[in-house]
């Protein structure tokens, strides 16, 4: 299993490098097999898993599909939250994700519904400035 799981996040990373670099339909597949391999080594729910879940979103938005954007970085922030706490700057990370894309479809109100509270939350855990 330790083998497959590095193998996993040698795909996941290679993704993302590539995604930096502006290939981001060719970082697709790399990072829906580390996807897999996470997922069935360690749940849905592993703090883990749910990275990948971001990155998969991350790369839906960057070739414009942003319901399929919006759905991942759905997920990925109410799993962080449970994984992580919804304190976790990666929690952060992924509910601003989700309310960007909701901002990116002209869905405001949803998007003040999302992002309000977290930044409130923000500005109580690490302070105003």
């Amino acid at each position: 299993m330790r083998v497959a799981l590095l193998a996993a996040l040698a795909a996941h990373n290679l993704g993302l490098a590539l995604h930096s670099s502006g290939a981001s339909s060719q970082a697709q597949p790399f990072v829906a097999r580390a996807y897999s391999h996470f997922e069935q080594a360690l749940g849905t729910e592993h703090w883990r898993t749910l990275h990948v879940v971001h990155s998969l979103g991350m790369l839906a938005a960057a070739q414009d599909a942003l319901e399929e954007a919006l759905r991942l970085f759905s997920t990925a922030a109410s799993g962080r939250v449970a994984a992580l706490g919804p304190d976790a700057l990666d929690t952060y990370r992924s509910i601003v994700a989700h309310g960007s894309t909701l901002c990116a479809l002209a869905r405001f109100a949803d998007a003040d519904a999302v992002l309000a509270p977290a930044a409130a939350r923000a500005a109580r855990v690490l302070g105003a400035e």
